[in-house]
């Protein structure tokens, strides 16, 4: 028995030891993909949440997570006044408690107006550019038209 023993203590001493770098290798690199894949799109939810809170502003329509769906009676740091149902209830709620806004009051309305505005404008200059270019286009076919006309001599029987 003492024999089976020692073998096993030389095999044990000849076998290297998988230690270093490549034993850590697939940690780090599970790591880095939850990551990815858990943290950062984490993040970028969290930052447009608050961005959606900051922006929240009396008159908008929002529904609360709870399912509660009311209008911005009042803003402040870390609470509104939510005016819901037909009998105009208001109830207090912290702002943590908003799931989305429904109808942003102005915000997207200015918006829009702006960009349809600059559409318009944008249309309007494309509009004036191609009237120039075809008052152009015909001057030069009408010039071209007298000058052909020029050389040809009429007679009229």
């Amino acid at each position: 028995m003492t024999m089976i023993g020692e073998f096993l203590t030389i095999a044990a001493a000849s076998q290297p030891t998988g230690g270093g770098l490549g034993f850590f290798l697939p940690f780090i690199l599970m790591l880095v993909f939850f990551y990815i894949i858990l943290y950062i799109p984490e993040k970028k939810r969290k930052k447009k949440y608050k961005g959606m809170l900051d922006s929240l502003k009396v008159n908008d329509e929002i529904i609360t997570k709870g399912g509660i769906l009311g209008k911005v009676i009042n803003v402040q740091d870390t609470f509104i006044i939510l005016e819901t149902g037909p009998s105009r209830a208001r109830i207090k709620l912290d702002k943590n408690g908003i799931l989305s806004i429904l109808n942003p009051s102005n915000v997207e309305e200015k918006e829009d107006k702006k960009e349809v505005k600059k559409e318009n404008k944008h249309k309007e200059e494309i509009k004036e550019e191609t009237k120039e270019e075809t008052k152009k286009e015909v001057k030069e076919e009408v010039k071209k038209a007298d000058e052909e006309s020029k050389g040809v001599d009429f007679k009229e029987n």
